[in-house]
């Protein structure tokens, strides 16, 4: 929350005393959740004085065992603007485990959460008109949500909790916290654990390390021969496909959450945000290939669901208080080195950075085309933003100390190379430990564990071992059948009727796993439009579908249920092979098109076997296996 003046002096001065003995010093109350101890501390709103007021800035503590240690474990989340209290207790659970005899420490920057939230109602659209509308209503204040405002706020709380050093865990922009904080104060920081790293200089506005990433991870979702009879060459599908839409837009249709069938027209700033969005959908991410390929070869449906699935997550996410829209604005726009003079009015701006874009060789960008790297960007968000305050200052990495850096192999906003190179300059003391399929944020997307092993090899002082060995979770998707003539029969059966119980298969597992990718995103949709028709919706028992199509004229309905032990029971409406059929007990049982079927569902194979094992963890592990 904001406060005036008054008492702040006392305040920091008795934070500034520090305690005796190891416990904490924060004036401290139970949080009602778990075991976490709430407080606040309160620091200056502006540092140099200019500016009058101040912030009590909003912490959870978890204590440490019986005998801790006078270094703190303090979590730093990314954003900027991510909210640390609304997830506090998942995050408590997720570290608790890895931060040794530390205490535990989180708390919300400046301006999200309980720290004084900021409010800029227009910014639930980010646009450059609504960024300067956010500036005019921040007034001065604007420039005071900064990296560097942070690194200072992050030093009052450990003097306020009395603690010698901190291990600082980042991830995403908490790198950029923490890495600043560390070469300002090594002498404090007894270890980094950077995941997802943003170089002390990012973000880069272009995303010119995205883009020289761009093709390695493209074609690491295909590792190991994992799109056979998807695509031969994913990196150039994506390629290809970016030179057709910079020629011509796509145009195609998706079905809503309604069921209505409705236009889309897609340009490569749109492929772009698709590629981007996999950072932290793995589902989305293993779909990508086979809708590149298909909208390629005259099919778009897949490519253009893809991307009205996400219209509208940001909003959805910023209404649900995940992420401060105007706390991540002030600092984007503030901060950022962008391509322009930051005196600069904005028609100036906007040239400066066309103008340096368009210098730079096509290949920094490639296969996009120089008005998209604005267009995707964060350009277009911040070239009317009035700064308030002076360009950051060169950050200087201190050489030597103790850091670990976890690396998703196929992130593309903080891709590995820029781990890498951070690493290097940390000096010998640094490891990169990467995740080889995982995205952004390691530790909280790796369900192998493996990147929590390595994290507490790291705090105990022996070698953090290699995760180059941990498996893809999730099969890329296959390419959607355009016909009931292209699918192949469900094993053991023939004919159409053993088509349409394959395509009934593949439709519950297209169903399912777009639930899983709305799950994953904690989005709270609750109906979806099917790929062709229909919908589907999430029930309190299970998966519901209505008419849902998937493979053309073939529109299933029924429900799977998340009880493993209920059977599937499904309606299916097609020309000449309608009917119904049940999975459960390890068949498929029913009549289609008037004749009756039975089939053992353990004749499928170990690719069907697997989707079913990893793509609906979490859901139902469907009967009703995918051949």
């Amino acid at each position: 929350m904001w406060t005036g003046l008054g008492g702040v002096a006392a305040s920091l001065a008795l934070a500034a005393a520090g305690p005796t003995g190891t416990s904490a010093a924060f004036e401290e109350a139970p949080c009602g959740e778990d075991d976490l101890q709430c407080s606040h501390v309160t620091v200056p709103l502006d540092r140099t004085g200019a500016l009058p007021g101040s912030v009590a800035l909003d912490v959870r503590r978890l204590p440490a065992g019986a005998a801790p240690t006078r270094t703190a474990f303090v979590v730093l989340l990314g954003g900027p603007g991510q909210v640390a209290s609304a997830s506090a207790p998942a995050l408590a659970a997720d570290l608790g485990g890895v931060r040794g005899d530390r205490d535990l420490v989180l708390f919300d920057e400046r301006g999200v959460g309980g720290s004084g939230a900021l409010r800029c109602p227009g910014l639930l659209r980010p646009s450059g008109s609504g960024a300067l509308g956010c500036a005019t209503r921040l007034g001065a204040l604007r420039g005071e949500f900064t990296t560097a405002a942070d690194v200072e706020d992050l030093e009052a709380i450990r003097v306020a909790g009395g603690y010698e050093q901190v291990v600082l865990y980042g991830a995403s922009y908490g790198t950029k916290v923490a890495l600043e904080y560390a070469a300002a104060r090594p002498e404090r920081v007894e270890a980094l654990i950077l995941d997802s790293t943003v170089t002390p200089e990012g973000p880069d506005p272009l995303q010119l390390s995205t883009f020289a990433a761009l093709p390695r991870v493209v074609r690491s979702v295909c590792s190991g021969g994992a799109c056979r009879g998807v695509t031969a060459d994913p990196a150039g599908d994506v390629r290809r496909l970016a030179r057709r839409l910079g020629r011509r837009p796509l145009r195609g249709r998706f079905v809503d959450a309604d069921g209505r069938r409705r236009r889309a027209t897609l340009s490569p700033a749109d492929l772009l945000t698709i590629l981007s969005a996999g950072d932290v959908d793995p589902v989305l991410r293993s779909a990508v290939p086979a809708a590149v390929h298909a909208a390629l070869h005259g099919d778009p449906a897949a490519f253009v669901r893809l991307r009205a699935q996400l219209g509208g997550r940001d909003s959805r996410a910023a209404a649900a208080g995940g992420i401060n829209r105007a706390r991540f604005v002030a600092t984007t726009c503030e901060e950022t080195l962008f391509p322009w003079d930051r005196t600069a009015p904005p028609a100036t701006r906007a040239a400066q950075a066309g103008a340096r874009i368009r210098a730079m060789p096509r290949k920094r960008y490639a296969p996009f085309d120089w008005s998209t790297v604005i267009a995707a960007g964060i350009l277009p968000l911040c070239v009317q933003w009035p700064v308030a305050s002076p360009a950051p200052a060169p950050v200087t990495l201190p050489a030597g100390l103790r850091a670990l850096l976890l690396a998703g192999g196929e992130d593309l906003r903080t891709p590995l190379e820029d781990a890498q190179a951070v690493a290097a300059r940390l000096g010998p003391a640094a490891q990169v430990v990467v995740l080889p399929h995982a995205g952004h944020s390691v530790l909280g997307s790796d369900v192998s564990g493996c990147a929590n092993a390595a994290v507490v090899a790291f705090l105990s002082g022996t070698p953090p071992g290699s995760c180059e060995t941990v498996e893809r979770l999730l099969d890329p998707a296959r390419p959607a059948p355009r016909s009931v003539g292209s699918v192949p029969p469900y094993p053991g059966l023939h004919g159409r009727a053993g088509r349409i119980v394959t395509t009934a298969s593949r439709t519950v597992a297209d169903a399912a796993r777009r639930r899983l990718s709305e799950r994953v995103q904690g989005t709270g949709v609750r109906r979806f439009g099917g790929l062709r028709g229909g919908t589907a919706s999430i029930e309190p028992d299970g998966l519901r579908l209505h008419g849902y199509v998937y493979v053309p004229r073939v529109a299933v309905t029924g429900i799977i249920p998340d009880d493993t032990m209920r059977p599937i029971e499904l309606r299916i409406q097609a020309h000449g092979a309608s009917g119904r059929i049940r999975a459960g007990g390890g068949r498929v049982t029913g009549r289609i098109g008037g004749r009756r079927i039975s089939v053992s569902t353990s004749r499928t194979s170990a690719a069907a076997a697997s989707f079913e094992r990893d793509a609906v963890r979490g859901l139902a592990a469907s009967p009703l296996r995918v051949p």
